[in-house]
């Protein structure tokens, strides 16, 4: 009896880990299907809100969530008025799936596309657009993909952005200490638990 109510919590909690909604803009509230298993590992909503609240205003800008998963950070993009949201995965179901019915629900007319693709190959081949565009970057990829955090922060970050922000793990990935050593400095940190966001700035400088 024990072990069955022991399962019964553990399944409530990853239930309630695995719920996400948006928490704001024209789209607050609007619940995401998300992952039967963990092998798409959701931002956390603090992370999110942390973030966001630190950008602000996006209008005027195109919103790339790289390794997007389930959509939810480029969907809370255009939740926010982002100018165009572009999502990139190698598994785009999940992420196109809640963009269709999101911007069915909420009549959404902003620009948007989700794409299957590898980010890192997918950049290379447009650096003329992005460097033209200046976007949101927005790069999560799986924490222990530790060659792929250097594919991306040896890209021209500066060139062909106006904001970077990587996703990781200081269990998995590595301390925010010894990112910010190998790869320089972030101008603004967020951590929620193991997980962090580095954001590093380039529109003010």
């Amino acid at each position: 009896m024990y072990l069955f109510l022991k399962l019964i919590i553990i399944k409530k909690l990853l239930k309630k880990i695995m719920s996400l909604k948006i928490f704001a803009g024209v789209a607050k509230g609007f619940s995401l299907a998300t992952p039967r298993n963990l092998k798409i590992r959701p931002t956390t909503v603090q992370l999110r809100r942390k973030l966001f609240d630190s950008i602000q205003d996006m209008s005027d800008k195109t919103f790339i969530d790289l390794c997007c998963g389930t959509g939810a950070m480029g969907l809370e993009a255009l939740s926010r008025g982002v100018k165009h949201l572009i999502m990139l995965d190698t598994h785009i179901k999940l992420a196109d799936q809640n963009t269709k019915k999101l911007v069915d629900q909420y009549k959404l007319k902003t620009s948007h596309e989700v794409q299957k693709s590898d980010c890192i190959r997918w950049i290379n081949s447009h650096l003329e657009y992005l460097t033209q565009e200046k976007p949101i970057l927005f790069f999560d990829p799986p924490y222990e993909k530790k060659d792929l955090y250097k594919s991306f922060m040896e890209l021209p970050l500066n060139e062909i952005s106006s904001i970077s922000i990587v996703e990781g793990c200081e269990q998995k990935t590595m301390r925010i200490a010894e990112f910010e050593k190998i790869f320089g400095p972030a101008d603004k940190s967020f951590r929620q638990g193991t997980s962090y966001f580095l954001l590093y700035r380039f529109d003010v400088r």
